[in-house]
């Protein structure tokens, strides 16, 4: 018996954290492929990019730039944009709940992302269930009861997680799609990570990790941390029988890095001479 993955007509659609994570336990248990995707500061950047507000634009760019080490052009930053706007669009589970712990600018950007989404809801998207932004966290805590019954996992990710998940989990195999990691914050990286500092995810790396991900058996829980290039991701592997789960920078605690609140290290300086695609 598979599980509904979109609220009931007429049935509430948000979710509390508890009750994400049940619903993510229900798809494990029955094998019913969901995406559940989070929406925070930098999605909302790219989802308010707009071409006649050059200040929008900039800011676009400047969020891609931090992730990547790239300069995007115009051209080529609508474009991801259009992949996260996809993600929210086909998600079944949209975190862009905030609290009142945040920031008030990040308070803000999830008014913002949730004025966009009710948009897209207007104009015939589906309704999906709404959660909290960071439902990644419990999830991550969860992670003991949802893998108890398998034998495969899948990672998107750059931190080289597959050793430590497999043996604490006690899971067959673990496949890990490797992906650059986050420019700003590489001085956590080892050599695992810098392998691929000299790679630009942008356009072919995408493409063809797109083209490569493969869902083993229906119901494969795949865990994705690939900031704003795992959104449209999660839609992929859905799609694909698989179970999405957006946990951003959850798989670097994982992998014992700092790379968010006070202890993470000083952002890097962008390269001198700027890599353009």
């Amino acid at each position: 018996m598979s599980v509904s993955t979109r609220p009931a007509p007429g049935a509430s659609a948000r979710l509390s954290r508890r009750q994400t994570v049940r619903l993510v336990a229900g798809c494990v248990r029955t094998r019913t492929p969901i995406a559940a995707v989070r929406f925070g500061e930098g999605e909302a950047r790219l989802l308010a990019a707009d071409p006649a507000d050059p200040v929008s634009m900039r800011a676009a760019i400047r969020k891609l730039r931090r992730q990547t080490g790239l300069t995007f052009s115009p051209e080529a930053m609508l474009k991801v944009k259009a992949l996260v706007t996809t993600a929210l669009d086909e998600a079944d589970v949209v975190g862009l709940l905030t609290s009142a712990s945040f920031s008030d600018e990040h308070k803000q950007l999830g008014e913002l992302i949730a004025s966009i989404y009710a948009e897209r809801l207007r104009q015939g998207r589906r309704p999906a269930y709404v959660a909290h932004s960071l439902f990644n966290s419990n999830l991550r805590d969860e992670l003991p009861a949802l893998l108890a019954d398998q034998r495969l996992l899948s990672v998107v990710s750059c931190r080289d997680v597959g050793p430590v998940l497999r043996a604490e989990h006690d899971l067959e195999d673990v496949a890990v799609y490797q992906v650059p990691s986050q420019y700003v914050v590489r001085d956590v990286d080892g050599p695992y990570e810098e392998a691929l500092h000299g790679v630009p995810i942008w356009p072919n790396f995408y493409r063809r990790l797109r083209d490569e991900i493969r869902v083993r058996e229906r119901g494969e829980i795949f865990l994705l941390g690939a900031g704003l290039f795992g959104k449209e991701l999660c839609i992929r592997v859905r799609d694909l029988g698989g179970i999405a789960l957006d946990m951003g920078s959850t798989l670097d605690g994982i992998a014992q890095k700092v790379t968010r609140g006070r202890n993470r290290p000083a952002f890097r300086p962008f390269p001198e001479i700027p890599r353009r695609v």
